[in-house]
């Protein structure tokens, strides 16, 4: 910006737009026309515009010359009614309980969704020696009813992730399917940690080795990677097989079947009689866990004002407790949540991550064995060394077909070894006045600058020149 156009320009720190040389401008589709501050923005067509210049509208309708921006601070009446009225012609960030009302009044309104670019999820902090443990980060995935949250909480406008990205990003990896709700898988995998030593994940009906068992004499029979297909004369295809073939507790060795570079062998595993692990305490018992300490959840909500969030973590806190981990959960203001955030001073925290542009692995979850506190996002001290060097080798890279490969990889590691509870990317809802029409420009309208996916009101201000306005109510 020409430094003429501020006053005091000499002094960064103290210079201010100087009123009398500066003017409304822009160079999309539609400029700002007039701000009434507290009241409205009026955006104003620009004819000239090459997005114009070959869009032919059908008769009887007619282009959109202005759009208003309303806020309504001391209507009488919110908004819902000033949209039923026809005062309004178009809502975003319109609730599932708005929807209901305004198409009962109004049913002919027009509905149309869009993906969120963020994902919501809670973020564990690898600094807590069982939360360290991605069996354990696992475990809790299975064990929060998250279809059930989506339902209560969001009334079902969203989809489930698998990964730390939301669903509809072109970096997501569409093949890794997000973590089912299970308490059974949850109690095993912890079980199968705790007494054999196993550190477990399932991989498309496979049982597959995270990491070299414990003690050192059990990783000489089972490595990691290895796929383990079977128990004495019992298949494996799942976690609950394998714990179902084990659960003789009068048995302390057991013949495991398992395939290691596409041969298979036959391997023996013995009961831990020293569990080497956060996990040793633990007992379970009655499709309970005994001994897991207490999980302190922090979000940004002071006084537990917001609903929603409200609603999901009451519903971690009551899956956690059924299966015997305790749950304490302090909602903060912004002067207390973002320094506890920082700090690290958390168990699980909830957090909603918005992506613009191109997710950054190295941004996200880069971090150096020997760093005590992340200089980046990594908030909850995540470490996978495969996403390390993923991490640094995509920093600089601005070749979008390499870095889509490097985030294939890097969701199948976030999946296995967890750093958040996956929860979804929302759906959000537009309701519009029927007399708004959506053009269909064919082939002969060329996009001046390339190529762009027409979607009609998935997003707004992009897209906006292809409205008209029908001069009839249909």
């Amino acid at each position: 910006v020409n430094k003429a156009a501020f006053q005091n320009s000499s002094d960064p720190s103290k210079a201010i737009p100087d009123k009398t040389k500066a003017r409304q401008m822009g160079f999309g589709r539609y400029i700002i026309g007039e701000i009434a501050e507290n009241q409205y923005i009026r955006l104003k067509r620009r004819p000239g515009h090459p997005y114009f210049q070959d869009l032919r509208i059908p008769e009887g309708h007619r282009r959109l010359e202005t759009i208003r921006m309303q806020a309504f601070p001391k209507a009488l009446l919110n908004r819902n009614e000033q949209f039923s009225l026809g005062r309004v012609h178009l809502l975003t960030s319109v609730t599932p309980n708005d929807r209901g009302y305004i198409l009962h009044s109004a049913p002919n309104t027009k509905v149309s969704t869009y993906s969120d670019d963020s994902f919501s999820g809670f973020l564990f902090n690898c600094r807590n020696p069982h939360l360290q443990l991605p069996v354990v980060r696992r475990a809790l995935n299975y064990a929060l009813r998250k279809k059930l949250a989506l339902d209560k909480v969001v009334a079902g406008e969203g989809e489930l992730i698998s990964g730390p990205i939301p669903k509809r990003n072109f970096f997501y990896n569409l093949t890794v399917p997000p973590y089912e709700d299970s308490v059974e898988k949850a109690l095993a995998l912890l079980e199968l940690y705790a007494v054999w030593g196993l550190d477990l994940y399932e991989d498309d009906g496979k049982v597959i080795v995270s990491t070299n068992p414990r003690p050192l004499n059990v990783s000489q029979q089972i490595q990691a990677n290895d796929q383990i297909i079977g128990v004495e004369m019992a298949e494996v295809q799942s976690v609950l097989d394998l714990h179902k073939a084990l659960s003789d507790p009068a048995q302390n060795i057991f013949r495991i079947k398992l395939v290691r570079d596409q041969r298979v062998w036959v391997k023996r595993l013995q009961r831990m009689e020293r569990p080497e692990s956060a996990l040793q305490s633990l007992a379970f018992k009655d499709g309970k866990i005994q001994g897991f300490p207490k999980l302190n959840l922090i979000a940004n909500n002071p006084e537990g004002k917001i609903p929603q969030i409200k609603e999901v973590c009451g519903a971690l806190k009551e899956d956690l407790e059924r299966i015997g981990i305790p749950v304490v959960i302090d909602y903060l203001d912004n002067h207390e949540y973002y320094p506890r955030l920082q700090e690290g001073e958390f168990d699980l925290v909830y957090r909603t991550v918005k992506i613009t542009g191109t997710p950054n692995l190295y941004r996200m979850f880069y971090k150096k064995e020997s760093m005590v506190v992340p200089s980046n996002t990594n908030y909850g001290n995540y470490f996978n060394p495969e996403i390390n060097e993923l991490a640094l080798a995509t920093r600089d890279i601005t070749d979008i077909n390499s870095v889509k490969l490097a985030w294939k990889k890097a969701h199948e590691i976030l999946h296995h070894d967890p750093p958040l509870i996956y929860l979804w990317s929302r759906n959000h809802i537009i309701l519009y006045d029927p007399r708004i029409q959506i053009l269909n420009p064919g082939l002969e309208y060329k996009v001046p600058f390339g190529y762009t996916k027409i979607n009609g009101l998935i997003n707004i201000f992009n897209e906006v020149h292809l409205w008209t306005w029908l001069e009839e109510k249909p």
